[in-house]
């Protein structure tokens, strides 16, 4: 399997990373078929080094390059060790509001829904401003479109 996998990587001299040249899934990891399932380039190199990977953990990389199966990049982690990983490093985009790729409202939408709860139903706002009654409703209780102010007192009333 270690030739197998070694045989499907290009070694990047600047990196040292042996990336994956075969297929990669949305994310860009690698991964291959074989025996009627789908693998994972990078967990499949992991367990060829070091043995089976204990259930619950994360084969993490050091260098951050999903392609990569160089066994001297790889670690396990927790779940939430491999989160801190990525915050440490800065590699977490949080997208909020109208940055968001799906955003259908934005902050001039936000403000009159709330201004006004009472001058059109939740279901007369869904229609005019193209969203679910629910998303509506999820607004005008500052469940989502946050301001600094409402983060604030959300945490007030956790201390």
């Amino acid at each position: 399997m270690k030739e197998y996998l070694q045989k499907r990587c290009v070694i990047n001299k600047e990196t040292n990373c042996w990336e994956w040249s075969g297929g990669v899934d949305s994310w860009g990891y690698g991964q291959f078929f074989k025996n009627k399932k789908t693998h994972k380039a990078h967990r499949s190199m992991y367990k060829e080094i070091h043995g089976d990977i204990p259930k619950g953990l994360f084969v993490c990389h050091t260098c951050d390059n999903p392609k990569c199966i160089n066994p001297e990049h790889l670690w396990l982690g927790t779940p939430k060790q491999n989160a801190q990983d990525r915050d440490i490093k800065g590699r977490h985009v949080s997208f909020k509001g109208e940055s968001h790729p799906a955003a259908k409202l934005d902050w001039g939408l936000v403000e009159m829904i709330r201004e006004n709860p009472n001058e059109h139903t939740h279901k007369k706002l869904a229609s005019i401003c193209g969203v679910s009654v629910s998303t509506i409703r999820d607004v005008v209780y500052n469940r989502y479109w946050k301001t600094d102010a409402n983060i604030l007192r959300e945490n007030q009333a956790t201390t």
